[in-house]
């Protein structure tokens, strides 16, 4: 078979424009990765600033009704040597009441490049009619040139793999991070110190009466006999009922309640909320306008601090559904790792947020007056923090040491009804 006397192989200019253009497009997909990682890093930055500016929030909810704290000011947050985040809040008189403004400042990141890729045209290589193949020094050239571009590929394309990695385990840490922000919180603003909401605490660790549902009583339990074995209605008794509220329903099991005792309806000085255990949830048992409800059988406890008399708890009375839970620094049998721990009423400890470090959770408690305090019944402020870290060592890029990341937040959660003592 005779071959094509005008068919032509391609030369060394050729060859060097292809992997040129290998080389762009490969180094384009690296910047793309890049500038997708800032923009990851900024989205963390942003979420530390909103979490400082809600910290610095919550202390001014205690302070808002004192005049001697309610003072204008500033504070930032740093990581590092670098800032991160800046507050400034003023505090201004409207009538009876006073409002507090934080206004929160996040500026980008002085230098920040941007990538928008090569725009260079090509130029157009002119080519001979009589243009022949290469020969076997050109075919040598050619590959020892891509075979160093293709080493340095390799090298960004494995250091950008690691800082991929790197940058996912500190997605991770953050949510770990912002997990602990938003849980532990929830839980806390509900609380009373001053009704003895607050079992125990400890720098480490706290037992609370932990707010499942609200309610409202049509039947209410009759008092002015036995105090065991009293039956109540709940309004709706479930989530998505009238006048039933919770993310859960009622849990025979491990729920007690508070019920509003109003004693005397002329004068507040008697009321409270007392105690009840649920005995027993009889089915079918609506109230008595036909709506519906759900039954409990209880033991009321007054606590001593109401007469057992009929009709001292009203109907449409609120009923707390509660259960008893503790948060608290943790470390699993046979794991070499420490977590925010949870233990339901009933249940043992559980690992609900971590790794942490070892001193990965903190509690600091204050008084209404903004000064530390370990009495339970006068906590009207509590401080969290929470130190976390990466599940493993991780390597930024290069040939830098693998190492674990860590990171931190403080939240402040004003507590309800704290009083002035």
């Amino acid at each position: 078979m005779n071959a094509n006397a005008k068919r032509r192989g391609f030369t060394i200019i050729e060859i060097i424009i292809a992997i040129i253009v290998l080389t762009v497009g490969v180094l384009g997909m690296v910047t793309t990765a890049a500038l997708v990682t800032r923009m990851i890093a900024r989205g963390q930055r942003s979420a530390a600033a909103s979490a400082f500016a809600a910290r610095r929030i919550e202390r001014m909810r205690v302070a808002a009704c004192d005049n001697v704290q309610r003072v204008n000011g500033s504070d930032t947050l740093y990581r590092g040597s670098t800032w991160v985040a800046f507050n400034n809040w003023t505090f201004t008189d409207l009538g009876l009441s006073a409002e507090g403004r934080v206004h929160l400042q996040d500026d980008p990141e002085p230098g920040a490049q941007r990538f928008h890729g090569d725009h260079d045209h090509m130029q157009r290589v002119p080519m001979s009619p009589a243009r022949r193949g290469f020969t076997m020094v050109e075919l040598l050239v050619a590959l020892v040139l891509l075979g160093i571009v293709s080493a340095a590929l390799y090298r960004v394309l494995v250091n950008n793999q690691r800082l991929y990695q790197a940058q996912t385990a500190r997605i991770d840490l953050s949510q770990n991070i912002r997990a602990a922000g938003s849980i532990l919180p929830a839980e806390f603003r509900q609380l009373d110190a001053s009704e003895g909401d607050i079992s125990t605490m400890s720098a480490t660790s706290i037992s609370i009466r932990a707010m499942r549902w609200l309610g409202f009583a049509c039947q209410p339990p009759g008092l002015g006999g036995a105090l065991n074995g009293v039956s109540i209605i709940i309004r709706g008794g479930a989530p998505g009922q009238p006048l039933f509220y919770g993310a859960r329903g009622i849990n025979n099991n491990t729920d007690s309640l508070l019920i509003y005792y109003d004693g005397d309806p002329t004068t507040r000085a008697d009321d409270f909320w007392a105690i009840a255990g649920i005995n027993a949830a009889p089915n079918g048992q609506n109230c008595p306008d036909g709506t519906n409800g759900q039954r409990l059988i209880l033991n009321v406890n007054l606590l001593g601090l109401g007469v057992n008399a009929a009709g001292a708890v009203p109907v449409g009375a609120p009923v707390w559904g509660f259960e008893h839970v503790t948060y608290s620094l943790y470390q699993p049998a046979g794991d070499t790792s420490w977590y925010v721990g949870f233990q339901p009423a009933g249940a043992s400890m559980q690992p609900l947020i971590g790794p942490v470090l070892t001193n990965g959770l903190t509690f600091t408690y204050y008084n209404a007056a903004g000064a530390v305090t370990a009495v339970k019944s006068q906590v009207a402020r509590i401080d969290i923090t929470v130190r976390a870290r990466t599940a493993s060592a991780i390597r930024a890029g290069g040939q830098a040491a693998r190492l674990t990341a860590t990171d931190s937040v403080v939240t402040s959660v004003a507590l309800r009804n704290n009083r002035r003592f």
